[in-house]
């Protein structure tokens, strides 16, 4: 990615701008493809017909909210503060890659920093919410903060060298408790590619709960495609999960994991369950020494004992009768 597409997608993707911001053509010879309008601040509606982008997309960007005359005031210049770091490298090319940059604002605090393909930016606005800029030359996350440094909400964005094939692919929405805690209640995730929406909840201690996921198909109405509940024991650890399977007709299939937490093993017990029905059993002898048994139908069952990771011994029954058994060296 060349500059001027770094300082095209940090002019997109900052949710204000303001005649503060016009440090970056005087300072790095870059015109944006608009222009500057009567009260000296770019207004949604001009960039959204400069850039030809779907308006929702450009809200996305830059909500209309956040749009004001006056910003935290910059200087004119910034002052690079860090240059090449690697000026006792064997090549250019070393020296190229290990490049880093910092700039920083009249306050001294980082605004703009460069690390080979990599670039941070950092915005600070009046509500005391932070605005965060990730770019490299696959991905532009932007992460908001609120004043208590509470993740709020994360875009991220697929790069192009053309700044009108600039994409945004997921969205993240963070929610907390009452107050000014770090207790997380839920996680949205839409991944727009993929035409999904996952929600999280979490319990008081922090443990993802449920996790519901509903897609988006070509035609007809979102429908809830997979539910996970899990539980914790007292110490966190978990003990069961079961995942429902749907369709838009309806339930598909039901799969339950059951885990037993022993002295014997570091390694739970597990026993998997297919509509309610026992299909598979792991039990631990040691950390490690198991066996496991499979459950078919017809009523047959091969029960596989393991040490160190080997198979050692096979015995398959009928009706809980043993048929067969075979020893592995």
């Amino acid at each position: 990615m060349n500059l001027s597409l770094l300082i095209l997608s940090f002019h997109i993707l900052f949710p204000v701008f303001t005649k503060e911001q016009l440090w970056l053509q005087d300072t790095l010879d870059f015109r944006p493809p608009f222009e500057k309008n009567t009260v000296e601040y770019y207004d949604l509606a001009t960039v959204r017909s400069a850039l030809g982008l779907a308006s929702g997309q450009v809200a996305a960007l830059s909500p209309e909210d956040e749009l004001f005359e006056e910003d935290i005031p910059l200087p004119e210049g910034l002052a690079e503060s860090a240059e090449n770091k690697t000026e006792n490298a064997s090549d250019e090319k070393e020296k190229k890659s290990s490049a880093e940059k910092q700039y920083r604002n009249s306050l001294n605090r980082l605004a703009f920093f460069i690390y080979d393909v990599e670039q941070l930016s950092v915005s600070p606005s009046k509500d005391g919410s932070t605005q965060t800029i990730n770019v490299n030359d696959k991905k532009i996350i932007r992460t908001k903060t609120d004043s208590h440094y509470r993740v709020q909400e994360k875009l991220e964005f697929k790069n192009s060298q053309n700044y009108l094939d600039i994409s945004l692919v997921k969205k993240i929405n963070y929610e907390y408790a009452s107050g000014s805690g770090p207790e997380l209640l839920k996680v949205t995730e839409e991944i727009l590619s993929e035409k999904i929406k996952r929600e999280t909840t979490f319990s008081p201690s922090g443990d993802p709960v449920k996790v519901l996921t509903y897609v988006s198909p070509e035609e007809g109405e979102p429908y809830l495609e997979r539910k996970t509940e899990r539980r914790f024991d007292e110490e966190r650890r978990l003990v069961w999960e079961e995942e429902i399977r749907y369709d838009e007709s309806g339930e598909l299939v039901r799969r339950r994991n059951e885990f037993t937490h022993t002295a014997e093993s570091s390694v739970p017990n597990l026993a998997f369950y297919e509509n309610d029905r026992l299909r598979l059993k792991d039990i631990y002898l040691s950390d490690s020494v198991h066996e496991e048994t499979m459950y078919f139908d017809d009523d047959y069952s091969v029960l596989v004992h393991y040490e160190h990771g080997r198979k050692t011994m096979e015995v398959i029954y009928a009706s809980g009768k043993e048929i067969s058994r075979k020893n592995f060296d």
